[in-house]
């Protein structure tokens, strides 16, 4: 299992605020769908790719990376 992520204060967090972007974490197991969503997540002005993972357990040692 690999996992990639960064840590951007302004943009974690539940919602966030007019102006900020929304950080998003792409999971799943299929490196294809990983990576459709990955551009789709950069394409967008509003969301941010804090990182991907490939699969649930590489998930969660991101998610504690970010924190």
């Amino acid at each position: 299992m690999t996992w990639a992520a960064h840590s951007p204060r302004e943009s974690t967090g539940r919602v966030a605020g007019r102006g900020r972007r929304v950080g998003v974490l792409v999971v799943d197991d299929s490196l294809v769908f990983r990576t459709g969503m990955t551009r789709a997540v950069k394409a967008c002005s509003e969301m941010e790719l804090l990182g991907e993972a490939g699969g649930g357990e590489a998930a969660l040692e991101a998610i504690a990376a970010l924190e």
